[in-house]
């Protein structure tokens, strides 16, 4: 049983960022661009796999599996970038031990749920905005970006990978719930 009850969204399997890194990102964040939906600070994390709708059942498996997945990596912020549609991120520089972790993920859903790989490269990121609306101006973005280029962030290592399930509420903005196995 899980410690909350599954509903019709989206899950993924992630890395939440630590505590000491979020007021950095959160430094990043623009109040004067009202049109984009800054993520929480308590739902900032790197996304290793979207499994999109899944039931318990699976979820419960799902738990399982990430159990046997061995993590460390070193995570280090390079660059900020908008990706169609609508979302800002903050990319994570690859490493081998990032995608070593995405890897073992993608081979034991596959193996034990026939969960397919993903049919994309793996970009580890951290999603920072939503656009509220379509249509804003790509130069508003840009100007973003540029004025962010050189950012710093401070590097941090994960240790763990969660199974969160996403909740969308009627502002538009994301709540994500970790979940787990219930005692």
């Amino acid at each position: 049983m899980l410690n909350h009850q599954m509903t019709k969204e989206n899950a993924f399997i992630g890395s939440g960022v630590p505590e000491e890194i979020v007021p950095s990102i959160l430094g990043l964040y623009d109040v004067n661009m009202p049109f984009i939906n800054w993520v929480e600070a308590s739902n900032l994390h790197l996304t290793f796999k979207f499994l999109g709708k899944i039931n318990e059942d699976i979820a419960i498996e799902v738990l399982k599996i990430i159990e046997e997945v061995y993590v460390e990596a070193l995570v280090e912020f390079d660059s900020i970038e908008y990706w169609n549609p609508g979302v800002l991120v903050l990319n994570a520089v690859p490493n081998q031990a990032l995608q070593n972790i995405k890897d073992k993920v993608d081979d034991l859903l596959l193996k034990k749920l026939a969960i397919p790989h993903d049919n994309f490269n793996f970009k580890p990121h951290v999603t920072i905005g939503r656009m509220k609306r379509k249509g804003v101006e790509k130069e508003v973005i840009e100007d973003y970006t540029l004025r962010h280029k050189n950012f710093k962030l401070p590097t941090f290592m994960i240790h763990s990978i969660s199974l969160y399930q996403a909740k969308v509420e009627s502002d538009g903005k994301r709540n994500y719930i970790e979940l787990s196995l219930a005692d």
